[in-house]
């Protein structure tokens, strides 16, 4: 059986990690998929890790513990191993999930086109505890370069043995940064694929060489681009992201500095960013080092707390997803990988691991009067029967609970050139679904479907525009476009498509859960 399935080979780089090891180990040998090699390379540990390896020595395609140059040199020397078409790389002290490589295998046989995959990473502590997930995306690799961001890890990625020959190996004189280095030039030459789900589990323990040697990456980051665009191949629209790159990779460093407290070193950092890329002192991500250098956490906490109030942020165009009293039920559907964890999460992809798949189309896994509370931000605009969705939240709703749903308006270029996007929506959607006709100055909506009626307790058109400069305005419009219904309609339909709407926040209750048909006002 296993003779079918492609050889995947994994590298693991190790030095005085015995307490981790056997985890470690265990993850690659256990995987659902049956043909993986795994070659150890051990810097010539002392602690108690080579006592760990033999045991598992029969099961292992090579080991070896000697003196090495660092993870680089471990890692290069186990890739001159490896046989199989496939490879990856683990660290010694982190953990592969289960179905990582299978997953990424069957892509790769799906798609002959690609050349590297990578997913999610869990980051825990050291004694195996959930902190976080870092969820990774598909941004493009011009995004990845120009605001000096690393969306891919090395733990939960796998690429073709095509890749090495066209890359090279990993560099010895990036040392901790060796990783991003090598995504860098992989990104450059060869095509990636963000393939959603988590792959790993990054372990945080005071011995991690990520964790300990934080402060050689204020130096290797700015290092790394500074080589990197001396390079003769990039082409012209990655040349052109130069300055604003390096400046950015100042400020990667500025951050890291300030962690530690070095804000002589940090503010050095900033007048390099500035030097670098003038323009850089209007990014949100320089205003946020300035303040954190001059008033610390506090200062910056209440700057973000104004923020969030009053600025119209696209991430905040939608309901807060936030847990309710003691024994509440809440389902957010559509959740997404953003899913708060004090909510059920309900979405129909697998991949994002929600605590429910469902198609809401088809129906909730839920009994009827029991959720207090639904939430659907950017949801209803995908689904092509309205009718069945919003009779399943009216199902599954006590009579006191509430629904919140935000959906673009119709005047949103983002909503009408989405071809995702199902149906388009307006201020008065949702009041065909009230029981009685509803008639606001010349607006009028009979009464359309009265089997699973709602009461529109709160109504919103939100507003945003990606120009801060304009923030003010916007601001303000939102304010008086919002003072009362009548100005609300006039509004949407004289003045929408001059400066369009971008959402709608509503807010509705079931009045009536038995469904009696009435007639149309």
């Amino acid at each position: 059986m296993t003779d079918k399935l492609p050889l995947v080979s994994i590298v693991m780089p190790s030095y005085n990690q015995s307490q981790f090891l056997e985890e470690a180990i265990l993850s690659v040998l256990n995987q659902d998929y049956r043909n993986v090699e795994l070659i150890i390379i051990d810097g010539g540990s002392t602690d108690g890790s080579v006592d760990v390896i033999r045991k598992y020595a029969d099961r292992l395609a090579y080991w070896v513990s000697e003196p090495d140059q660092g993870p680089a040199d471990a890692i290069n020397k186990g890739l001159a191993r490896c046989n199989g078409e496939f490879l990856g790389v683990m660290l010694s002290d982190d953990v592969l999930c289960f179905d990582a490589i299978s997953r990424k295998v069957t892509l790769f046989k799906a798609r002959p086109d690609l050349d590297f995959i990578y997913g999610d990473i869990e980051q825990m502590d050291m004694n195996g505890n959930r902190l976080f997930v870092r969820y990774s995306n598909d941004l493009p690799y011009r995004e990845w370069v120009r605001t000096c961001t690393m969306p891919v890890g090395v733990h939960s990625s796998l690429w073709r043995r095509s890749v090495m020959e066209r890359v090279g190996g990993f560099r010895l004189s990036m040392g901790v940064a060796t990783d991003w280095d090598f995504f860098l030039r992989v990104g450059l030459q060869c095509r990636m694929k963000y393939l959603p789900g988590i792959a790993g589990k990054f372990r945080c323990h005071p011995n991690s060489q990520s964790m300990n040697k934080q402060l050689l990456w204020t130096t290797l980051v700015p290092q790394m681009y500074e080589e990197y665009f001396a390079r003769n191949d990039l082409p012209k629209e990655i040349q052109v992201l130069k300055r604003e790159a390096l400046a950015n990779a100042h400020l990667y460093a500025a951050d890291l500095l300030l962690d530690h407290a070095s804000l002589r070193a940090m503010v050095k950092e900033l007048i390099r960013a500035l030097t670098v890329y003038p323009p850089i002192l209007f990014s949100r991500r320089f205003g946020k080092l300035v303040l954190l250098c001059v008033g610390g956490q506090s200062l910056t906490a209440m700057a973000k707390k104004i923020g969030r109030k009053l600025l119209p942020r696209e991430d905040h165009m939608r309901w807060d997803v936030t847990g309710g009293k003691a024994g509440e039920v809440i389902i957010d559907i559509g959740c997404g990988h953003g899913k708060n964890k004090a909510v059920w999460g309900i979405d129909v992809l697998f991949e994002v691991h929600p605590d429910i798949v469902a198609d809401l189309e088809q129906g909730l896994p839920l009994a009827d009067n029991s959720v207090d509370c639904v939430y659907a931000n950017h949801f209803l605009e995908h689904v092509e029967n309205l009718e069945a969705v919003l009779s399943e939240i009216h199902r599954v709703l006590k009579p006191d609970g509430r629904c919140r749903l935000f959906v673009p308006h119709f005047s949103n270029p983002y909503s009408y050139s989405d071809y995702t996007h199902r149906r388009l929506f307006g201020a008065v959607t949702f009041r065909y679904f009230t029981p009685t006709h509803f008639q606001r100055f010349w607006r009028k909506v009979p009464n359309y479907q009265s089997g699973f009626p709602f009461d529109v307790t709160y109504e919103r058109l939100r507003f945003y525009s990606p120009l801060i400069l304009i923030w003010p305005l916007v601001v303000c419009l939102e304010i008086v476009v919002n003072g009362n219904e009548f100005i609300r309609a006039f509004y949407e339909y004289h003045f929408c498509y001059l400066f369009p709407i971008y959402g709608i926040q509503v807010e509705m209750r079931p009045v009536d859960k038995v469904g009696t048909k009435l007639e149309e006002g």
